[in-house]
Order: C-alpha cells, then structure tokens, then sequence
C-alpha cells in the first residue's frame, strides 16, 4: 500500500474540481458534493500540509458561492423584523454542486456549521499563509456570513450528522463561535497575519459578571438576563446612549439576546424595537459592514449560550434537551477553542466519550445506526488530535495506526468501518438503500493529515524539552 499520507494528499488534489470545490466522495451518489463544513477541514488539512494553493482555491470557491445568497440573507432579515421565523427553505444550503449552484432538494440544508467552520478555516489559512489579499478578496462574503450568522445563530438547526433538526447544538454552536472569534480577530488586526492567532490561543474570558456598572448603564452580560423583551431593548438602548462598556463585556452580547428573544419569544410589536436596537447597537447584520468588536461580541454571547445550556451532570450534551454523548462535541477543545482541553467540562465529556463511543476507532455517537453505526476514522483522529492538544500525544499514537489500518488496498480511506457497530440490523438497510460505504472519504484523509501533523509535532516538542 502507498504511504498513506502522500496517497491521501493525492487523493484530495485529484477529487478538488476545477472550481475549488471538495467533492465529499467522488463515487457514493449522496455526497457528489461539497459541503462548507468539509470541505473546510479538507482546505486546513491541506494547510498543514504545506499544499497552500489547494485551500485558497477553495475558498476563492466559497467565497464565489456565498456572493450569490446575499438575496436570501436579505430575506430572512426581512422576516424577523417582521416577526416572522423563517422557512428551511429560506436559508442557504450546507452544500452545493461542485459548480457553486445549490441543489434544490429535499437534503436538510439549514444547518451553520458549515458557516462558521469557513470563517475560522480562512482564518487559519491567512495565519499559515500571510495571504492578506485573499481577505480582500473574499470580504463580501466573510461579511455576508457574519450577518447571517448573527441573525439565525439560536434558531434550532440540523447537526453535523444532518440530523435532529428541531434542536440546538453545542458542537454547531462551537462552530460559530469559533469561526466568528476567528474573523473577528482576523478583521480587528486589518488581516495581518503576523497579529492573527488561532482560536485555540486566545485565553478565555472568565465567565464572571461584572458588577461595575449600574444604574442605567447595565453592563451588556448582566442585561443580557432580562426577563421581559421591552427591558431588555430599554437596557440595550440605555447602553448605547451611556457607551457604558467593561473591560470583559461587548455590548453586542446585548443586542445578540435581546433580538433574538425580541424576534422569537416575544409579540411581533416587539420587533421593531429589536431592530431599532440592533441598528443603535451598531450590531453584526445591522448593515454589510460589521466591525470587529461587534463580531467578538457575538461569539462571546454565543460562548456563554453554551456553558450555560450545553451542559447536564458536569459535562457537555449532545443537544439542548438531549443528555447524550456525540463525538463532534470534541470540537468544542479542538479546534474552536470554547473551553481549553484541560477544563473540567472537557474531562468529563471526553471520559464519557471514551467510555462510551471509543472502542479501536470512535463512534458518533451511542444511538447512531447509520451503516449500524459504525467506527469513524475522521472521528478517531480528532480524538488523537485532542489527546495531542491536552499533552497526551502517547494516547494517540495507537488511534493513528487503527486509522492507516482502515484503509484500502488503493489507500483510500472510509467514512466508517463496519468491524464494531452500534445495530447490526441495520447494515443492509443502508446497503441496500445507498449500496457500500462511502470510499475514498475526502474528510476522513484530511483529518488523518491533521492527526499525522500533530503527532510530528508533539515528537519535536518532546525532543526539544529533552534537550
């Protein structure tokens, strides 16, 4: 068998259209396309790799597609100002065909962690690279997705898994937050790469109200927890007018809560004052050009959403409302840094994990039974690549070798494996409903990049503190 990392590499570049665009699988009929959400790993994988080239190629490629849904962003602006929540079918889509053209079936595309995974990739990418004209380049729809994102961000959407959609989920949320604390950092620093950092990086704010404000000058986390919708415009507004801030408070972390209870829990006669709001605020998808204090306001409000409904018996959940474990929650350490790997919360999520979906390789989650719910080699990896960010390159070690032990006789590697499953039941209903599982995964070879990248560097550092 080839080395799988040359092959992988190959793999990626020979299944990358001539638009930019990652196929997800080139021969399994469902995903002959691209998603926003793999692709973007697939363009970070490629990163890493050294190969520059492939991943501004895809994002020039979002960056053409995403021009073309500022009609529908408008839209759903126009329906929560009036009160209105809008359809599926108003948002855009979580893949596209390989032309940039959105296929309109019955697929669940509202889903935003394709949306905010972009944002956090080209930032990435800017960082390794320098390329400050690709910001340039690409700054309507870096824009675009910051305003739509800060519109939709608490609507109940599908998960990564393209599932649960009635729900909120931390894995999602994480994707925002981290592609929004991203961007914002990217955009305060005019796109220096030499000033922007990985989200990983950034110390965390701790999560303690301030209490230096009073009167009508409420700190903007405090005002946050209004009850009652018009006290919560009112708070906005005084904030505004008294340009009260803190040193650890955004005042858009108001505006975030309040139009969002404004447009969702509240009469439709509240709307206008949560638009008026919005604009006095200065807020993200207010106008086409949010400023970067704003955008870390937004993922800050979005960060604490989370540790506040994310979490049951010392851990985090699946989905609000669902106590379960899903490996995607590991994103919330790695990459987009809502908690670091060494925090409580994260012990715990990762003890469960373990206990519960890791076996050689890494389940999604307890009760999947998609192809029985079997082993992920893409899943397995971000578990090493925890592992390596939490000082425990020797855990991950064995996790790469099952992974380079999936592949194929031609080194291509699998969306999942069958050898441990869930439900063995059904196994032949999705053979006979989509035929084998998907091979080559592009996603699953980015990743296994990723860990095999991470290793080599834990390797350097351990050699360089023995030295």
């Amino acid at each position: 068998m080839p080395d799988l990392r040359d092959r992988s590499i190959e793999i990626i570049q020979r299944y990358q259209a001539q638009s930019g665009a990652y196929v997800a699988c080139p021969n399994f009929a469902p995903y002959r396309f691209c998603w926003l959400r793999d692709g973007t790993f697939t363009a970070y994988a490629m990163d890493r790799a050294g190969h520059h080239d492939s991943a501004r190629r895809f994002y020039l490629w979002v960056d053409s597609v995403l021009r073309r849904e500022a009609r529908r962003v408008d839209r759903i602006a126009d329906l929560l100002a009036c009160g209105q929540a809008p359809d599926h079918r108003d948002m855009p889509p979580t893949r596209y065909r390989l032309d940039g053209v959105p296929e309109e079936d019955k697929w669940p595309n509202f889903q935003l962690d394709g949306y905010g995974t972009w944002l956090w990739g080209l930032a990435e990418h800017v960082a390794m690279t320098g390329d400050t004209t690709l910001l340039e380049q690409v700054r309507k729809s870096v824009d675009l997705t910051i305003r739509y994102l800060s519109l939709c961000w608490k609507m109940p959407n599908y998960d990564c898994w393209e599932e649960f959609g009635d729900r909120l989920h931390p894995a999602t949320l994480a994707c925002l937050y981290g592609g929004l604390a991203a961007a914002g950092r990217l955009l305060a620093c005019g796109g220096a790469a030499a000033q922007v950092v990985g989200v990983s990086e950034v110390p965390k704010t701790p999560r303690t109200a301030c209490t230096a404000h009073t009167g009508p000058a409420l700190c903007a986390v405090e005002s946050s927890r209004c009850a009652d919708v018009a006290e919560a415009v009112e708070a906005a507004e005084a904030i505004h007018a008294t340009q009260a801030t803190c040193a650890t408070c955004a005042v858009d972390v108001a505006w975030a809560a309040h139009v969002d209870r404004a447009v969702h829990a509240a009469p439709s006669s509240y709307a206008g004052h949560a638009a008026h709001a919005a604009r006095a605020l200065g807020a993200p998808g207010a106008s086409n050009d949010p400023n970067a204090s704003g955008i870390a306001g937004l993922a800050e409000s979005i960060r604490e959403y989370i540790l506040d409904h994310g979490v049951a018996q010392g851990r985090f959940v699946k989905s609000l409302g669902n106590p379960s474990i899903d490996a995607s929650l590991l994103w919330l350490a790695v990459p987009f840094a809502v908690v670091e790997p060494s925090d409580p919360l994260m012990l715990s999520t990762v003890e469960e994990l373990e206990r519960r979906l890791y076996h050689s390789g890494v389940h999604r989650y307890p009760e999947d039974t998609y192809y029985g719910g079997g082993e992920w080699p893409l899943l397995a990896c971000w578990l090493g690549w925890y592992y390596c960010r939490a000082g425990r390159p020797a855990s991950a070690a064995p996790i790469l070798d099952w992974v380079e032990r999936c592949a194929n006789e031609r080194g291509e590697l699998p969306e999942q494996v069958s050898d441990h499953v869930n439900d063995p039941a059904f196994l032949p209903v999705w053979h006979d409903r989509w035929g084998p599982v998907a091979t080559p995964l592009l996603w699953s070879h980015a990743m296994y990049l990723v860990l095999l990248d991470e290793l080599a560097k834990a390797h350097v550092e351990a050699t360089h503190a023995s030295v």
